[in-house]
């Protein structure tokens, strides 16, 4: 687990010790002593970017690799293309569904 989930953790479960002894559930909480992650000391990926010779390939893949069907069907929600996705948010069809019941 990386330190910035460990932190994250910790502070929500501090949250919660805090809570309990606000409402009068728990005495007293030594959760503070509970030190920090050292986020910088943890990197969990070096971020970069795209050498040219990288950036070529992945489009030269994606061009030559055809759709995956949901993708297509995907696009084809958002471009409304498809008679079956226009039919599905027609109000009239909501409307005659609602009906039904």
């Amino acid at each position: 687990m990386g330190a910035r989930s460990r932190n994250a953790y910790r502070i929500a479960l501090a949250t919660f010790a805090n809570w309990c002894v606000t409402d009068g559930r728990h005495a007293a909480h030594d959760l503070e002593r509970l030190p920090r992650a050292n986020e910088k000391a943890d990197p969990r990926r070096k971020r970069r970017s795209l050498t040219e010779d990288e950036l070529r390939r992945l489009l030269a893949v994606a061009a030559d690799r055809p759709p995956t069907p949901a993708l297509s069907a995907a696009a084809n929600e958002e471009g409304n293309s498809s008679p079956t996705s226009a039919r599905k948010r027609s109000p009239t069809s909501a409307t005659s569904a609602e009906n039904a019941h």
